[in-house]
């Protein structure tokens, strides 16, 4: 297309962009008029880079952030309901109380990060990694956390029933007073971790580094499946 064909305000637009020279979210989100908080809904945001921006309340309902780089984002309250998280770095993030159902966050790096309260109903965490991470009270009914590495995270009072955590590296992890009802912890690494407050009522387990038989005798008594 010709630029001369192109409306006055958008070419204007456009050179601002070329005349800036910058790569900056906020920057060119304000060049062309966009509330950085409100208007990148269902956007393409791939690779992304929003290292230590401030993006509380956010509304980012099935945005593409796949690859996108939210290192120490805050993203505290923000509204990523099926947004797809693929591969994104989420290290030291600030992602309590947000809204995560239906999320994609499959192989996302997410140490350290903060999701106390957080709501992840049906999430997809596969291969992601989470080690001290805190899920205190969040809502992760549903989620698929197959091969995740979760190592000293903190799920305390976390909402886990009917989770496939199959293969999960859960080594040193802290679940005190859980609901792992109906969950999948086939093969999983429990070495020291105590479930001794965890609500385990039809949940599977077998094949599992760190439970002993004592143990295993324990869960089974509690109503847990033991194959």
């Amino acid at each position: 297309m010709d630029p001369e064909k192109l409306p006055i305000e958008l070419r204007d637009r456009i050179n601002r962009v070329l005349q800036s020279k910058t790569d900056d979210f906020f920057e060119l989100a304000d060049i062309f008029g966009f509330n950085p908080l409100t208007d990148f809904a269902g956007a393409d945001l791939r690779n992304v880079d929003l290292r230590a921006k401030r993006l509380v309340g956010a509304i980012f309902v099935t945005t593409n952030f796949t690859g996108a780089n939210l290192l120490s984002t805050d993203l505290t309250g923000a509204n990523l309901t099926g947004a797809r998280l693929v591969g994104a770095q989420l290290t030291s993030a600030r992602l309590s109380n947000a809204l995560l159902t239906g999320a994609n966050l499959s192989k996302a790096q997410v140490i350290r990060a903060s999701l106390v309260g957080a709501d992840l109903r049906g999430a997809n965490l596969t291969q992601a990694t989470l080690s001290y991470a805190d899920f205190h009270r969040a809502n992760l009914k549903g989620v698929i956390m197959e091969h995740a590495i979760l190592q000293e995270a903190r799920f305390t009072h976390a909402d886990l029933s009917s989770a496939s955590l199959v293969c999960a590296d859960f080594r040193d992890t802290s679940l005190f007073g859980a609901n792992l009802a109906k969950s999948d912890l086939r093969w999983a690494n429990l070495t020291n971790v105590d479930l001794g407050t965890c609500d385990v009522e039809a949940a599977r387990f077998g094949n599992n580094s760190g439970l002993h038989a004592t143990t295993l005798n324990e869960l089974e008594r509690r109503g847990a499946i033991i194959e």
